[in-house]
């Protein structure tokens, strides 16, 4: 699956600036992402890495690598995924509606606070 997602994010994102690269990452499917949450205010969710099965408006849901389904909240968390060497950040607070809704939507830029 994530060999999948690699392939996809890879087309999606070829010859790209870097605006463009915002604007598309804002849009991109997960589904298959390897995600690790590296901030939250749940502190039970820092350090949970897995493998994007399900997104819902409030949540992703990760598969680990001990086979465990981890259920994170976007609010007030930040993740962390790789792609091509780069440690690209995704603050869970600027996805909080569903997959398929951003995919069409259009983004106001929003001011990103720490917490």
């Amino acid at each position: 699956m994530h060999a999948l997602w690699l392939q996809y994010i890879g087309d999606l994102l070829k010859n790209s600036t870097p605006e463009e690269l915002k604007a598309k990452l804002t849009r991109a499917d997960f589904h298959g992402c390897i995600l690790s949450v590296i901030k939250s205010q749940t502190p039970s969710s820092v350090g949970i890495t897995g493998i994007v099965i399900k997104e819902t408006q409030n949540t992703f849901q990760l598969i680990t690598k001990e086979n465990t389904l981890k259920v994170v909240m976007k609010r007030d968390t930040v993740f962390t995924f790789v792609y091509e060497n780069n440690l690209c950040t995704l603050y869970g607070n600027l996805f909080l509606v569903r997959s398929a809704e951003r995919s069409v939507k259009k983004w106001k830029p929003q001011l990103t606070l720490d917490f």
